[in-house]
């Protein structure tokens, strides 16, 4: 059986495969920068928003009362216990007014809440399986206290309450930070109508939960790029360019565990979660970190192409080029990457992008045609180069068909490849990569037998 001869060429390609191995080191060692950057920015971030108390949780507003259980043929003493009654019916209607703070070179976006609360009890949601003890309490409960920036009102029957007194007496986990306002025995005996007014701050997340009577949560802001989150999206929502606005229909027998211990809350990345809430986030999904983290998905497609670009040069046209020259053309292209991260952190991601990819595709493009002597290659190399950065920026503007448009793209890339190189004699230019001169196939001992 005969082989065909091994050439320069075939090594030469071998080579190229492996030097494009090894550019995904210094990938890699970007990849740590970008991991850095985001984590210089949420320490920033929480650096702003720690001291106004981060996300504003509202956990509700509810009835406390104290009462001694119906004692049994074993207790003889029978010791007091405490029941929570919710509103039959619970209104939320916050306006959000957002702005940035600025934290060295990263923007936190914090809001300005004003907040009206409004429901009412009914006397029939007072029934406790027992004796009912002195000392009622309406609670409004929050997360912290700090979001709060004033001390907040409360109307019962559309009178002001006296200022509030300190809960002294309440079951352990029940509520986080609570204030609470005495009843009287005429509110617990008919019921009442509450109207609650409050003023805060916070940052990341707006979070409320609902209760077990039914629920209507409206929230107004001129935060543009709002995140839906939660266990409940809205009923009706509205988002432009001035803001959103966005209404949230409960009702109550959807609500599995309406004032449930603090304890079922759990920490996703760093925030505190409260299932059975509805949370409005206020950070950019879709930032520049996230964006370049997308970008460095295809990397290979930045490496690898601009090397095959210059391997056809080399193949079909006998232009030479050194392996040292494919790598600098391999770390130009890498370091489009820390490029594009450190021009987005001052100035707008798609201007950012434009100016990377056109000093990395002129820089590309100017050093292969100083290469190859020839104004050609570097056309070649421009066109190609200019050709998937096209392509990647178009990807990052279509998030959901992303890995669909990604597919198709590289599967039509590897397609002009297979048809324009459909007539190449594989063979023929590794026979002829030296000099264009054939070379002789080693002398046959059989041949001259063969002839007799």
């Amino acid at each position: 059986m005969k082989f065909p001869v091994k050439s320069d060429l075939s090594v030469k390609l071998f080579l190229v495969f492996i030097l494009g191995l090894l550019i995904f080191i210094p990938i890699g060692m970007i990849k740590g920068v970008v991991r850095d950057r985001l984590h210089y920015r949420e320490e920033a971030m929480n650096s702003v928003l720690m001291p106004i108390g981060n996300s504003f949780l509202i956990r509700g507003i509810s009835v406390l009362i104290p009462y001694l259980p119906a004692a049994s043929e074993s207790d003889k003493k029978p010791e007091k216990e405490f029941f929570v009654a919710e509103p039959v019916r619970y209104e939320v209607t916050a306006d959000l007014n957002v702005s940035k703070l600025k934290r060295g070179i990263f923007d936190t976006p914090v809001y300005d809440a004003a907040i009206t609360i409004s429901g009412r009890f009914d006397a029939s949601d007072f029934a406790v399986n027992g004796t009912p003890l002195a000392g009622a309490r309406l609670i409004f409960d929050v997360a912290d206290r700090k979001n709060l920036t004033k001390e907040p009102e409360m109307q019962l029957n559309g009178d002001f309450q006296p200022k509030r007194d300190h809960l002294f007496s309440k079951p352990s986990g029940l509520y986080i930070a609570p204030f609470a306002w005495p009843l009287t025995e005429e509110q617990m005996k008919n019921g009442f109508d509450f109207t609650l007014t409050a003023v805060g701050r916070g940052g990341k997340q707006f979070i409320l939960r609902p209760g077990s009577g039914e629920n209507v949560f409206t929230v107004r802001s001129n935060w543009d790029d709002p995140g839906f989150f939660g266990d409940w999206l809205p009923t009706e929502r509205t988002v432009s360019q001035e803001g959103f606005s966005a209404k949230w229909e409960i009702p109550g027998f959807n609500v599995s565990s309406s004032f449930s211990s603090v304890t079922d809350s759990y920490y996703d990345d760093g925030e505190i979660v409260y299932p059975q809430s509805v949370r409005i986030s206020f950070l950019q999904i879709n930032d520049i970190y996230n964006r370049v983290q997308r970008c460095m998905k295809y990397a290979f497609l930045f490496i690898f192409v601009p090397f095959l670009s210059l391997f056809f040069v080399e193949a079909v046209r006998k232009i030479p080029f050194h392996p040292a020259q494919y790598l600098l053309i391999g770390i130009a292209n890498a370091l489009f990457y820390l490029l594009l991260l450190s021009l987005a952190e001052q100035i707008p991601f798609n201007a950012a992008y434009l100016i990377s990819m056109l000093v990395t595709v002129l820089l590309s493009s100017f050093y292969t045609a100083a290469a190859a002597k020839s104004r050609q290659p570097g056309l070649i190399m421009a066109a190609v180069s200019l050709t998937a950065y096209l392509f990647l920026f178009g990807l990052l503007q279509i998030s959901d068909y992303a890995l669909l448009i990604g597919t198709l793209g590289l599967f039509a890339a590897l397609a002009a490849v297979m048809y324009l190189t459909r007539n190449v004699n594989w063979y023929e230019i590794g026979l002829n990569s030296s000099g264009g001169k054939k070379t002789q196939p080693a002398d046959d001992p059989n041949k001259e037998n063969r002839d007799r």
